[in-house]
């Protein structure tokens, strides 16, 4: 998603040095909307599915780890406080 932003940056600057306003209202616009796209898509694939996102970085993890895991994701997500 920083990525994203900062590829727009030289659109935003290039138009208004040229003084075309409308096109960085518009550029804004479509990168807000992307960046709120993908950053409601993950958080949904991390907070409905932890398990899976685990998963994909070990097949052979303990309970524990499992555990912690989500619980870090969760902790991430702002969804509940870390149990330390």
């Amino acid at each position: 998603m920083i990525g994203i932003s900062l590829g727009g940056q030289p659109i935003i600057g290039f138009n208004m040095g040229a003084g075309n306003v409308e096109r960085v209202k518009e550029t804004i616009r479509t990168i807000t909307k992307i960046v709120l796209a993908i950053g409601t898509v993950f958080f949904l694939i991390f907070e409905l599915a932890p398990a899976f996102v685990i998963s994909l970085f070990g097949k052979n993890n303990s309970p524990e780890y499992t555990k912690a895991t989500e619980q870090g994701l969760q902790f991430q997500g702002l969804k509940k406080k870390p149990d330390f």
